[in-house]
């Protein structure tokens, strides 16, 4: 099968772009002819002012990625519409979690689709975004009607889904990340950080956000805990962090909530959260011990702490 995949990849950074990636090299690796068609420009500055939308590293060398899609320039829809539907791909697989890309991608599904052949899928990862706005109705109908079939991760997404579009749609579970390298034994993973490996760790990976599950990190840490001596009857306790941001003209932080990413002090977007997305442990608390089972060999048998060069590490 000859198949387009439009949305984000190399130069763009993400989650996004690593899955759409994967994706390519798992139809390729299926003997079929794939090539990629990714943003010259996602979002513009006004809306994203920070220098992080793109990496610095060569392009991928084993995938045909196409930097030709500008989400804000209509003529721009029209002529990657027009060179899609002259290619003739048996379909064009989308990549759809925001209503800022319904113009551009309904656009250019609308008139690939018209050579009679090309087929127009869609892996979305939202239909109703977390920030809402009065446009995203109307966005949401223009793209999903343009659109012959889905994939979908969430039933949430699929009954929001249904109130705009009755194409076929397939559940599929979010695809797990291959670009981190093979898994390695946790007893050398600890050689190569230089680990003690009698010694628990946790590690956070990623954001953890309300939207995101965090119900669902705390239902783990029961089941988890509960599963332990040492930990039964353990709590996590979780505690939101200020975002700050930090502007690199005039050198000065303030609360991003209030201002979002640009400065208010200078009126630059050159900007980066300073905090507010780390995640790290703060404290582990034991109740008090028995004397007769006090930590032998005079160890402390005072609160477990965070070793403060180390704080994914229970000291």
């Amino acid at each position: 099968m000859k198949i387009t995949i439009l949305g984000p990849a190399h130069p763009y950074r993400g989650g996004l772009a690593s899955i759409m990636e994967i994706m390519a090299r798992t139809f390729r690796l299926r003997g079929n002819e794939v090539d990629i068609k990714t943003f010259t420009l996602q979002y513009p500055s006004l809306l994203f002012p920070g220098k992080s939308q793109t990496v610095d590293t060569p392009p991928p060398a084993d995938l045909d990625i196409c930097r030709c899609v500008n989400t804000v320039n209509p003529f721009n829809w029209l002529r990657v519409g027009r060179r899609i539907r002259r290619e003739r791909p048996d379909f064009v697989l989308m990549k759809y979690w925001t209503p800022f890309m319904a113009p551009c991608f309904g656009t250019i599904a609308r008139i690939a689709r018209g050579n009679g052949h090309t087929k127009v899928l869609c892996q979305i990862d939202n239909v109703e975004p977390h920030e809402r706005h009065l446009t995203d109705k109307p966005f949401n109908r223009y793209y999903l009607r343009a659109v012959d079939g889905f994939v979908y991760m969430s039933e949430q997404v699929h009954r929001e889904l249904e109130a705009y579009s009755k194409a076929p749609a397939l559940f599929s579970p979010h695809p797990l990340f291959e670009n981190f390298g093979e898994r390695v034994a946790r007893s050398e993973a600890c050689v190569r950080l230089g680990l003690d490996p009698a010694v628990g760790y946790a590690l956070f990976f990623g954001l953890i956000r309300d939207y995101k599950g965090l119900d669902l990190l705390l239902d783990a840490w029961r089941w988890a805990a509960d599963k332990k001596p040492i930990t039964e009857g353990a709590e996590l306790i979780v505690e939101p962090v200020e975002a700050v941001t930090h502007c690199e003209v005039c050198g000065r932080d303030y609360a991003t909530v209030e201002h979002g990413k640009i400065c208010p002090h200078c009126d630059s977007g050159d900007t980066y959260l300073l905090q507010g997305q780390e995640v790290m442990i703060k404290q582990i608390e034991t109740p008090d011990e028995d004397p007769a089972d006090a930590a032998p060999d005079g160890l402390s048998d005072a609160p477990d702490a965070v070793d403060a060069a180390n704080p994914l590490h229970i000291a």
